[in-house]
């Protein structure tokens, strides 16, 4: 919801792609919750991958469908795509107990792919920022670590304010979803009667430029 939630505050002419990768972040986290047998997640795994390997081949799925024009639309690395797929195929398949937040952040190559449908370009410093923003949003939804989800808030901010001003500008609002990491933190996110705060978080932080 709170990525859904945040494309509706970006641009419109970026949206089709946006809703297209957060439609692909949804399917791969449902696959482990549609089959029974580890082959089946695998072979579901391996045909995504197919999937982005000829951007001119018509699948007849939607969500891969709309990747591979926002692949070529935007110029969109493959390999972040592979690198996501792989994240969750590694995280279904590794033994947790549900409270390893590294393990939980899976979603960091799409806080990524998201600032480059913005306008944003490959750095080192992208990356950062998007390993540390998914830590911190997997620390506090999941478990509940306040000083890892805070620490890797600030240190997804200071990551974005290292790049120059209008690129940040530009791509800030990928990574909106950490503005909500207090309201995680203190279980209130998710709480229905609340939610009104959560859009008022992400709003504030849209016209601030500011995620804590």
């Amino acid at each position: 919801m709170d990525r859904y939630l945040t494309i509706l505050l970006c641009p419109s002419a970026h949206q089709p792609a946006l809703f297209g990768l957060a439609a692909l972040n949804a399917e791969l986290a449902n696959i482990p919750e549609m089959v029974n047998e580890p082959g089946l997640s695998a072979i579901r795994y391996q045909w995504w991958r197919d999937a982005f390997e000829d951007q001119n081949a018509i699948s007849g799925n939607p969500v891969a469908d709309a990747i591979n024009v926002a692949i070529q639309a935007y110029g969109l690395p493959t390999a972040h795509m592979t690198q996501l797929i792989d994240r969750y195929e590694e995280f279904e398949y590794t033994a947790h107990d549900g409270d390893d937040a590294k393990l939980l952040a899976v979603d960091a190559p799409l806080y990524e792919l998201m600032a480059l449908v913005l306008g944003g370009r490959p750095s080192e410093g992208l990356t950062s920022a998007a390993d540390a923003a998914a830590l911190s949003m997997a620390a506090a939804k999941f478990t509940g670590h306040e000083g890892l989800a805070r620490a890797n808030a600030r240190e997804c901010a200071s990551q974005l304010e290292k790049l120059d001003g209008k690129v940040l500008d530009v791509i800030f609002d990928a990574f909106l979803p950490v503005s909500l990491t207090e309201l995680y933190l203190k279980g209130s996110a998710d709480d229905p009667g609340r939610q009104l705060r959560r859009l008022w978080t992400l709003w504030r932080a849209h016209r601030k430029r500011r995620l804590i």
